[in-house]
C-alpha cells in the first residue's frame, strides 16, 4: 500500500490503489505505508566502530515479525530528515525511504528501552525470509555504514559461533 500525491490538490494525499487511472504511468516515488520489520530481543552485545563503520554483535533470544507505520506518512514526503535505507535481508539491494528519527529509534532507542533491535526490510517477502535465519541461540552481527549524505547501508550476517565465524570469514 502507498501514500500518493501527485495528482491530488491537498497535501495529505490519497492510498494509491489499481483503480487510479494514473497508475500505470505515474512517475511519482512511492512511499510505502508500513516499513515490515522484525523484532529482536538482544541478549549479550559487543559493539565496535572506526572509519565510520559501526558493528555490533548480538545474541538472538526471540524474534518476532512486525511492521511500523512510516513516518514519512506523518511528516511529508519532502521531510528535511528522509533516508534512503538498504533493506536488512542479507542479498537484497532495495533501497526504501524513512525518516532518521525512525531510523534511530529503530537502531537505538528501542534497544536501550526495551533490550530489542529492529531490522527494516524493503518488503514482507524478504522479512519472512531472514526471519527463518534469525533462530534463538544463533549470533547475529549488523554492520552499518554511511555511504553519502542521506544515505544508510545495514547489513547482517547470522552464525552459530563469531569465533569460527571470525576465522572463515578472513
Amino acid at each position: 500500500m502507498f501514500l500518493c500525491h501527485s495528482y491530488h490538490e491537498d497535501s495529505y494525499g490519497v492510498i494509491c490503489t489499481n483503480k487510479c487511472e494514473h497508475r500505470l504511468t505515474c512517475q511519482k516515488p512511492k512511499r510505502s505505508l508500513m516499513i515490515p520489520a522484525v523484532s529482536i530481543v538482544c541478549g549479550s552485545k559487543g559493539t565496535g566502530e572506526e572509519a565510520g563503520v559501526k558493528a555490533e554483535c548480538f545474541s538472538i533470544e526471540e524474534t518476532q515479525p512486525d511492521a511500523y507505520i512510516n513516518d514519512l506518512i506523518f511528516y511529508g514526503h519532502d521531510s528535511s530528515d528522509v533516508l534512503e535505507i538498504t533493506c536488512a535481508k542479507p542479498g537484497c539491494n532495495n533501497r526504501f525511504h524513512m525518516t532518521e528519527s525512525q531510523w534511530n529509534k529503530f537502531n537505538d532507542v528501542y534497544y536501550r528501552k526495551y533490550g530489542r533491535f529492529m531490522l527494516p526490510y524493503c518488503s514482507k517477502q524478504c522479512q519472512e525470509e531472514h526471519l527463518r535465519l534469525l533462530l534463538p541461540g544463533k549470533k547475529i552481527v549488523l554492520v552499518f555504514v554511511d555511504i553519502g549524505k542521506d544515505r544508510k547501508c545495514n547489513t547482517s550476517v547470522v552464525f552459530d559461533d563469531p569465533l569460527h565465524h571470525a576465522v572463515v570469514t578472513q
